[in-house]
C-alpha cells in the first residue's frame, strides 16, 4: 500500500529510515554510558509523586543505591531494551536485560505469547507473534504469571513508499517511508529493511538512500516481518523526459506545477497576479497556479470551447480553453467577505440558492452536466466534498443551491450499516418513508454523473460516488419533488457483488462514476471506478420504479494483458463513433504507482494504456490522474485520434493525452 498524495498533505509527509547501522552506533554509545535504549528514549529513571523510581515507560522496578534500575527482586527477569522499537508480525527483535536465560520464561507482545531463542543470560531474540498489537512487551516467569518487566513496542501494520517514478543513473535519492502501526498512528522513525530487485540495478545505503547503477527498471522492497511493500522505479541515463508509450503523447493544457499561494486570504492564481488583483490571470494557463485540481466537464465561455474544472484546495471552478490561451475563474471567487458593492459578502450555498458571485465552496471535486428541472436550463452538478453535499450551479440564473446533503457526514454507525436505511436519508420502500435528498447524509462524496432530464420536464438522474460511505447513490431530481436511494453498496467495504440487488452488493472507496443514457426509455448503463478493489463495475437495469429488482452488476474484465486496473480514481464513458460498444477512459493509479490513462472498449474487451513514467519534475510524466473526460463528444474509431483530458492532481496541472 503506497502513500497517496492528499490535499491536506498529512498522508504525503515523508519520513526517513532508521537503519540497523544507526542503531548499532546508538546502542554502543548508550552502552558506554551504562544506559539502555528504548525507542527514542533512554531508560533513565523518573520519580513518581512518592519519590519511587519508575522506568521511563513500563512497570515499576527496583533501584540500587545509585538510582539505577534493575530486577524487581534478585533473580527475577528484567527487560532493559528492545531493538528495534517497531517491527511487523514475523520480524525478529532483540531483547536485552538480566536473568533472561532461566527455565520457563515467557515473552508476551501484549496478550500474545511469542517464540524466542536464548542468546545469553542478558539477551533474547523474539519473533513478533501473529495478532500482536502496539503496546507493551513483557517478560514473566511463566505463561500464567503477570509480566515482571515490560517495555513499549509498536507493531508495524503498513508501509508506504514515496519516491520519484524515474531516477537518473548515479544520482542518490532519499527513500521516503510512511509507516503506520496497528493503532493507525504514524511511526516517525521506522525500522524497515530495504532491498533492490535485481540487486545489480541499484545500491541502497544504510541511511535509506538509493543510487541507480544501470538503465532499466528495478523494484525497491521495504520489509518488516510479514509486512512487505514494493515500488517500481525506472532509471535513465540523464535527467530528461522518459517519453510515453508508442502512439501516445502528453501535453499540458494548464498549470505551472506550483500550488496556489495565498496573500491576505486570497489565492494568488498566477505569476502575474498581485495582491490587489488576486483573481487576475493575465499570464495564460501555463503560468497559472492550480492546487489539487479535481473534476472536469466540457464548457464554453463566449466563443471559446474548453473545460470547466474544480480547483479543489482553493474552492474554485475554473475554465481553460482547448487551445490553451484562456484561463478564467468562474465560481467560488468569494474567498472572504466583500461588501464593497452592497453585497452580503460570502455565503454558504443553501437549498434556496445564493448568488453565484457570493458562493463560498469548500473542496469541490466531481463535476457533471445536467438540466435544471426548475427552469430547464443547463446546470453544473458539483460534489462539495468538504461539506458532504451535492450542489447545483445554474449559470443562466447566476445561482448556486444545495441539491442533496445535510452538510454533515454519515455517522460511523450509519457507515457500517448497523442502523436502517433511513439513517442515510434513503427512501425505504418497506415503510414508504425517507428519501428527501436534503435530509440525506454523505461522507466524502467525489465523483458525480448525470443523465439529464429531457427538455420540457422530467427528472435528472444524478449518480454520486459516496466514497466514505462505500456506496453509489442515485438521486431523482425533479422540479417539485426529488428522491434519493442507494444504487449499490452496503456501507461496509467489500468485494462481493453476487447478490445482484445493489443494496447487498459491496464496493470499496469508489471515487468515480459515469452514466450513459439508453434509447427507448431503457435504464442507463452506469460505470463505477471501484477504487480500492482495483476494478471497474458495469451496472445495468437501474429501474427507478423497482430499485434493485432488475439490477445486474458485472466486473469488466480486460483481456489485453498490457492493461491493468490499479486504483482507478475516475471514469468517463461515451459511445464510440459508428458502434454500439461504449468507450471508457479510466484514470488509473490513484495510489501513484501505476499512473496513466486507459482507453477501453467494452463488450469487445479491448484496450490500450497511456502511461508516462514521471521524472524528477512531474511534467515529465503522469503523476496522479484524478479525473478524466473525452475532449470530443463523439470520438473517432476506437483508439484512433482520441484525445482525453485529465486533471493531474499531484502535479497541479490539466493534461491532454493524445492517442
Amino acid at each position: 500500500m503506497s502513500a497517496t498524495p492528499s490535499a491536506g498533505g498529512s498522508a504525503g509527509r515523508i519520513v526517513r529510515l532508521r537503519t540497523a547501522f544507526l542503531w548499532t552506533l546508538v546502542g554502543a554509545f548508550l552502552a558506554a554510558l551504562g544506559l539502555a535504549a528504548v525507542g527514542c528514549q533512554v531508560g533513565m529513571p523518573l520519580l513518581t509523586s512518592s519519590g519511587a523510581h519508575v522506568a521511563a515507560t513500563g512497570t515499576p522496578s527496583a533501584a540500587d543505591s545509585q538510582g539505577h534500575l534493575g530486577p524487581a527482586s534478585p533473580g527475577a527477569p528484567y527487560l532493559a531494551a528492545i531493538r528495534p522499537a517497531d517491527a511487523g508480525v514475523g520480524a525478529e527483535v532483540s531483547l536485552s536485560g538480566q536473568n533472561l536465560a532461566q527455565s520457563g520464561l515467557t515473552v508476551r507482545f501484549g496478550d500474545q505469547i511469542a517464540s524466542y531463542s536464548v542468546q545469553s543470560a542478558t539477551s533474547l531474540i523474539a519473533t513478533v507473534p501473529p495478532g500482536a498489537q502496539t503496546g507493551e512487551v513483557g517478560v514473566s516467569t511463566g505463561p500464567a504469571t503477570p509480566a515482571i518487566s515490560s517495555r513499549p513496542f509498536r507493531v508495524i501494520a503498513s508501509i508506504g513508499i514515496e519516491l520519484p517514478r524515474a531516477l537518473t543513473i548515479g544520482s542518490t535519492v532519499s527513500i521516503g517511508l510512511y509507516v503506520t502501526d496497528t493503532s493507525g498512528s504514524q511511526i516517525a522513525s521506522p525500522d524497515v529493511a530495504l532491498s533492490v530487485v535485481p540487486s545489480s540495478a541499484a545500491r541502497v545505503s544504510g541511511y535509506g538512500q538509493v543510487t541507480p547503477l544501470q538503465a532499466g527498471t528495478f523494484t525497491i522492497q521495504a520489509v518488516s516481518g510479514s509486512v512487505v511493500q514494493s515500488f517500481t522505479v525506472q532509471s535513465v541515463p540523464t535527467a530528461q523526459s522518459l517519453g510515453c508509450e508508442p502512439g501516445f503523447s502528453l501535453t499540458t493544457l494548464a498549470g505551472d506545477g506550483v500550488p496556489s499561494i495565498y496573500l491576505n486570504d486570497y489565492p494568488l492564481l498566477s505569476e502575474g497576479a498581485t495582491d490587489a488583483t488576486p483573481f487576475s490571470e493575465p499570464d495564460g494557463p501555463l503560468q497559472a497556479h492550480l492546487n489539487n485540481p479535481g473534476g472536469m466537464v466540457p464548457y464554453s465561455v463566449g466563443s471559446e470551447d474548453g473545460v470547466l474544472f474544480s480547483d479543489s484546495d482553493i474552492g474554485l471552478l475554473r475554465f481553460v480553453s482547448y487551445d490553451g490561451k484562456l484561463i478564467q475563474t468562474m465560481l467560488g471567487a468569494c474567498i472572504k467577505a466583500d461588501t464593497t458593492n452592497g453585497g452580503a459578502g460570502c455565503e454558504e450555498p443553501t437549498p434556496q440558492g445564493v448568488p453565484a458571485g457570493d458562493a463560498l465552496l469548500v473542496d469541490p471535486t466531481g463535476l457533471a452536466l445536467g438540466n435544471d428541472p426548475v427552469n430547464n436550463c443547463p446546470m453544473v452538478v458539483i460534489a462539495e466534498t468538504g461539506r458532504d453535499r451535492i450542489l447545483g450551479w445554474d449559470p443562466s440564473l447566476g445561482q448556486v443551491r444545495v441539491l442533496a446533503g445535510t452538510g454533515l457526514p454519515v455517522t460511523s454507525d450509519n457507515a457500517s450499516n448497523t442502523v436502517g436505511m433511513s439513517s442515510l436519508g434513503d427512501f425505504d420502500p418497506v415503510t414508504n418513508s425517507g428519501g428527501d435528498p436534503l435530509a440525506a447524509g454523505f461522507t466524502d462524496p467525489h465523483g458525480v454523473a448525470v443523465v439529464p432530464a429531457p427538455q420540457g420536464g422530467g427528472y435528472d438522474l444524478i449518480y454520486v460516488a459516496d466514497t466514505g460511505d462505500y456506496r453509489i447513490r442515485r438521486i431523482l431530481l425533479g422540479a417539485n419533488n426529488s428522491e434519493i436511494t442507494t444504487l449499490i453498496g452496503t456501507g461496509v467495504a467489500g468485494t462481493d457483488t453476487s447478490a445482484q440487488d445493489g443494496a447487498s452488493d459491496s464496493v470499496d472507496t469508489p471515487m468515480g462514476v459515469a452514466a450513459l443514457p439508453q434509447l427507448g426509455g431503457q435504464p442507463p448503463v452506469v460505470f463505477v471506478a471501484d477504487t480500492d478493489n482495483d476494478r471497474v463495475l458495469q451496472i445495468t437495469g437501474d429501474d427507478v420504479n423497482a430499485p434493485g429488482a432488475n439490477l445486474t452488476v458485472q466486473e469488466l474484465q480486460l483481456l489485453d494483458s498490457q492493461e491493468e486496473i490499479d486504483h482507478p480514481s475516475d471514469i468517463a464513458a461515451t459511445e464510440s463513433a459508428g458502434g454500439s460498444n461504449p468507450l471508457l477512459a479510466i484514470a488509473n493509479g490513484a495510489d501513484n504507482v501505476s499512473s496513466g490513462i486507459i482507453l477501453w472498449q467494452t463488450n469487445i474487451n479491448v484496450g490500450m494504456s497511456a502511461s508516462c513514467p514521471g521524472g524528477s519534475d512531474p511534467v515529465d510524466g503522469i503523476a496522479w490522474p484524478r479525473s478524466v473526460m473525452f475532449e470530443a463528444a463523439s470520438p473517432g474509431p476506437a483508439f484512433t485520434g482520441d484525445q482525453v483530458l485529465f486533471t493531474d492532481e499531484f502535479s497541479d496541472r490539466i493534461r491532454r493525452a493524445s492517442f
